[in-house]
């Protein structure tokens, strides 16, 4: 979805001037309900800095965004602008199929991130003891544990356990 996010404020960003690639992507949002959209702009910030209704705002960026998006691929199904949003809808077929290559190229790293490069963590967590009866509750701290070590080793951190 980042992709997605960041191709939708590169185009938003060149339909306002003097607001950035980036400031845009951080306005953007994932609604509540899926009916709303998939990625949201609230047009409310906007408002003060252009002295414009955010309902005008939105409905001139989404007359403006559906020129811009013509010219590329269809990522964006359709767009919609309610009371200060404007909401974009992804389509289903062309996401799936980036989804899936994806998925394709990373093979058993798709998902994981690198966001604790660098960083160490160490996770403290119970394995069975032979010498005592082993039971529901072991089973459950260890199961638990040992998800938060794959969770954090995905993510790039350098994960030690401590048992």
């Amino acid at each position: 979805m980042e992709t997605y996010k960041r191709k939708i404020a590169a185009n938003i960003s060149s339909l306002l001037d003097g607001i950035s690639e980036e400031e845009v992507r951080a306005m953007l949002e994932y609604p509540p309900d899926d009916s709303m959209g998939d990625i949201s702009l609230p047009c409310f910030k906007l408002s003060k800095r252009l002295r414009k209704s955010p309902a005008a705002i939105a409905d001139e960026l989404e007359a403006g965004f559906r020129g811009k998006e013509s010219e590329g691929p269809r990522n964006i199904a359709r767009t919609s602008s309610v009371s200060g949003y404007l909401n974009f809808y992804l389509n289903p077929a062309v996401i799936g199929g980036h989804v899936i290559n994806e998925i394709l190229n990373s093979g058993e790293s798709y998902g994981s991130q690198t966001i604790g490069q660098g960083k160490t963590i160490v996770i403290d967590f119970s394995s069975p003891n032979i010498a005592k009866p082993f039971h529901v509750g072991h089973l459950r701290s260890t199961v638990i544990g040992n998800s938060l070590y794959q969770i954090r080793y995905g993510s790039g951190f350098n994960a030690e356990t401590g048992r």
